[in-house]
């Protein structure tokens, strides 16, 4: 709606409160000038809302100045300069939403809704031994104080998330929440289609909203949308993208000239690196020009790396919203200065679909890694990140396209850092076996094949750092043939925790009759292609002459 509710609004249970830091001062702040429409402006507002008893004259001994911004629609906001009550206030403790939660709860939802409250902080009550601290002098000389909340105090947004969770929490299923912006979505069931659904939990929500005297903007809410915006991305039942807008910024940014010019660049893309491969390491020259007693200098170098950042975001996948129900896998690489991952999953179609992309560059003393640490290392970091999503969720693959593994496998000894990343891997295996299959998958493209392992993840929890480091068993190489045309397999290095009868087993699969695509890559193979493989494949011997001769 467009007009302010005529009349204060009801206690919903929940009032601001404005704590101060014991000893403190909060005392006057002078006014300075302002034009004479703005000062219009600012008479009219309290005017408007004394009448419906939102404010009341006052007779405190603090206050603070009122001032006006210009909105983008040419219009006045008016500001209160708390700056000093703020100061002085204990900050509220209040936990505020996840972006990422709230948009993986939108999984195989295809109809959408968003609502965005009116004056959300205005909604709620001030405790009223704190009225006096929300003081406001105007320049005509007149004093007022709030008895709802001002927009400006320290805690109002957290007061105010907190209220909406609080008088939502009985459809907290469907509607997430995030501040004064309320979504509505979720899945048809019990063979409802998705239009009854959707009309049924919007029929919930207003309905609470008229009970609580919640009130939304009209202009600002979309209902009953395939795609909707949502924190700076578009969420939409083909998956999320991030907000054209900001990748029209980006991709339209001019040649950076000095640092401030690519501290603002970088902040811009940074919020965007979900949606980018290896995001750290295209950004690296860039990074450089950062350091402490760094000269500006701007390369070829940069320039590349400048234009990769923007490549990456206007060529951006659309990632996938993370389906619980479905099994995750992830890929991982590293390179000299970075490493990087992607968490994926297969859609209803099957296709290889990203749903996060992470990476960071490598710390200094991390360069000196051997290789098969640093591969190592990225596996670690990528199930560091994606802990929330394989944890707990039973068996998932982790591919990697280093042969090196296998070498530090077969190693008689093993570092007191492997022995802890093996010990943080266990943690990850829920069932019979430690980590159950290692196997070297085969994947095709039209300009090169590419050798990858991929570690599956099953098995119960894992030894502690002593148990490893003590049951650690060595098992040479083997290969064994079958007969009939079948595929070998080849054991390389396995690992053995023979005291828990755990271990690693690698063997060599040959492709599916079925096209694969190279999660690396993004390239797909063919059937002749899977024909050849199983041809060239079938030989444990000619697969390990073709792995070593891989890069």
């Amino acid at each position: 709606m467009d007009e302010i509710p005529v009349e204060l609004s009801q206690d919903k249970g929940i009032q601001h409160d404005i704590d101060l830091v014991p000893g403190t001062k909060y005392c006057v702040t002078r006014h300075w000038p302002l034009p004479r429409d703005q000062v219009k402006a600012i008479d009219d507002l309290f005017d408007s809302r004394r009448q419906v008893g939102q404010v009341r004259e006052s007779k405190s001994s603090r206050n603070a100045p009122a001032f006006c911004v210009k909105k983008p629609q040419g219009r006045w906001r008016i500001v209160h300069a708390y700056n000093k009550l703020n100061d002085a206030t204990i900050p509220a403790q209040t936990t505020i939403p996840r972006k990422d939660v709230i948009i993986d709860s939108m999984a195989k939802s295809t109809i959408y809704s968003a609502l965005d409250l009116h004056d959300g902080v205005y909604q709620i009550l001030t405790r009223e031994s704190d009225v006096a601290l929300t003081a406001v002098s105007t320049p005509s000389g007149m004093l007022w104080e709030w008895l709802a909340t001002p927009q400006g105090l320290k805690n109002a947004p957290a007061t105010f998330n907190r209220c909406v969770t609080h008088l939502l929490r009985s459809v907290r299923d469907f509607p997430p929440s995030y501040f004064d912006d309320v979504f509505v979505q979720r899945r048809a069931v019990n063979g409802k289609t998705d239009v009854e659904m959707h009309k049924e939990h919007l029929r919930k929500l207003l309905g609470l909203m008229r009970k609580h005297k919640l009130y939304a903007n009209l202009k600002k809410c979309i209902f009953g949308a395939s795609e909707i915006p949502i924190l700076g991305c578009l969420v939409g039942k083909n998956g999320v993208r991030p907000d054209p807008e900001k990748v029209r910024v980006i991709s339209e940014w001019p040649t950076l000239s000095n640092v401030k010019e690519l501290r603002q660049f970088l902040g811009l893309a940074t919020y965007l690196c979900k949606y980018v491969e290896n995001y750290a390491g295209k950004i690296r020259p860039l990074s450089q020009l950062l350091k402490k007693e760094a000269e500006w200098k701007w390369t070829a170098e940069c320039q590349q790396a400048f234009d990769a950042v923007k490549q990456g975001l206007t060529e951006a996948p659309i990632l996938a919203v993370a389906d619980q129900d479905r099994p995750f896998h992830v890929v991982c690489d590293a390179s000299e200065f970075a490493i990087g991952c992607a968490l994926m999953q297969h859609d209803h179609d099957p296709r290889d679909r990203v749903v996060y992309y992470q990476s960071r560059q490598l710390k200094p003393a991390e360069r000196n890694y051997p290789v098969h640490d640093t591969e190592l290392l990225v596996m670690k970091y990528a199930l560091a990140k994606f802990r929330v999503y394989l944890l707990g969720r039973g068996p998932f693959e982790v591919y990697t396209d280093h042969a090196s593994l296998r070498i530090a496998m077969k190693s008689p000894h093993i570092s007191q850092r492997m022995a802890r990343w093996l010990s943080f891997f266990a943690e990850y295996c829920n069932g019979p076996t430690l980590c159950s299959l290692l196997r070297l998958t085969r994947w095709r493209t039209c300009t090169r094949k590419r050798s990858l392992l991929r570690l599956r993840f099953g098995g119960e929890v894992a030894p502690n750092l002593e148990a490893i480091s003590d049951a650690l068993g060595i098992h040479g190489a083997r290969s064994v043939g079958t007969e009939g045309g079948e595929e070998g397999v080849t054991g390389v290095g396995a690992f053995s925790f023979s005291s828990l009868r755990e271990r690693f087993e690698l063997e060599a699969l040959g492709s599916s009759s079925r096209g694969r695509r190279d999660p690396v890559t993004g390239s797909c193979a063919t059937a002749a292609d899977s024909e050849s493989a199983a041809e060239d494949e079938t030989s444990p011997s000619s697969m390990w002459t073709s792995l070593m001769s891989d890069p």
